[in-house]
């Protein structure tokens, strides 16, 4: 099944489709000032800012905070009302997030408070990462992508293809960075310079002008993985030169997140679509959800690894919907 999208809310229009709107474990969350009550909307994003901290992004520029792993929360405002799309911590302090119409914040004091950054463009950013506190990358719709070198004081521009919007980013080296589109196109960036290259992989017939597209990038033990539709993941372990599919059942489900600590992987999307992996990624198994969670789409987790190899990790969606990961069992949190 290929999915095409002409505007620049593909990623948007594909939330709107992918379940019912029904609201599961909402934990409780204080808003700065007021009293304790449980968060609405969409989360689309999950980054730890050190081993205990924990920012969660969402609709209408939700941002909630935890000091204690995802225990309790706080709602930081931002002063923005453009839903936030993906949020990147390179260091236990300095944190970005993108979202709607070209909007970038940045925090320094690991997602405490937010203060908003020039992007340049009205194109909306659906993905975000950073090598450290100074290079980073941000894309999304139209092919629009930021790019800067100064840790956001200035961002440079550039469009790499109008009719194909971008989902997954991530900095592979100091300034050099790897992204990916619709369709399965895959582009390497020099973030310095803005020099774009394509690379022709398997997920792409430029003939046929058809692919399979990945929602999600993530470096992790020295390679990139890869997910996105029909439960597609892939791993490269030349900085995104090259591509090899791996060992996952065939779901005609999306997957929008995925992560990998150690040996431990997960893997979210549509429908509740939930995959776990023991090996390091090589192999990928589908995990059994309660019926009630088939009624949500997951759209992040990131996983933080413990003394003794203790796997902790967090999972957030539709609704409001958070979910830790504790070893290989998934715990939603009241």
């Amino acid at each position: 099944m290929q999915i095409h999208f002409t505007i620049n809310t593909a990623r948007l229009c594909l939330l709107i489709l992918a379940g019912a709107m029904v609201s599961l474990f909402m934990p409780a969350i204080t808003p700065a000032g007021g009293n304790a009550t449980t968060p609405e909307g969409d989360l689309y994003a999950v980054s730890y800012a050190g081993k205990r901290e924990v920012i969660v992004v969402g609709e209408r520029g939700k941002i909630f905070h935890s000091l204690d792993r995802g225990k309790s929360w706080r709602q930081v405002h931002a002063q923005t009302r453009a839903s936030l799309f993906a949020v990147a911590f390179p260091d236990d302090a300095d944190g970005w997030i993108c979202g709607q119409e070209g909007t970038v914040l940045h925090s320094d004091n690991a997602g405490k408070s937010w203060k908003e950054q020039q992007s340049g463009i009205s194109e909306h950013l659906f993905a975000i990462d950073f090598f450290d506190s100074s290079n980073g990358i941000a894309a999304g719709g139209n092919g629009a992508v930021i790019c800067t070198v100064d840790g956001g004081k200035t961002w440079k521009n550039l469009i790499l293809d109008e009719n194909t919007n971008i989902y997954g980013v991530v900095m592979t080296g100091e300034r050099e960075a790897c992204i990916a589109g619709e369709t399965g196109r895959i582009f390497i960036i020099n973030i310095n310079d803005l020099h774009a290259e394509e690379i022709r992989t398997s997920l792409y017939n430029p003939d046929m002008m058809e692919g399979q597209t990945l929602f999600s990038l993530n470096k992790k033990n020295g390679r990139i993985y890869g997910a996105g539709i029909d439960s597609i993941i892939v791993h490269s372990s030349d900085n995104g030169r090259s591509w090899v599919k791996n060992t996952a059942p065939s779901v005609a489900q999306e997957l929008y997140g995925i992560d990998l600590s150690g040996d431990a992987g997960w893997a979210v999307g549509s429908g509740g679509n939930l995959m776990q992996s023991v090996d390091g990624g090589k192999n990928w198994q589908i995990v059994k959800v309660p019926e009630k969670i088939t009624e949500n789409w997951l759209m992040s987790v990131r996983i933080a690894e413990h003394q003794g190899g203790n796997i902790r990790g967090i999972i957030v969606g539709q609704n409001g919907s958070i979910y830790h990961l504790r070893g290989n069992a998934l715990v939603g949190i009241q």
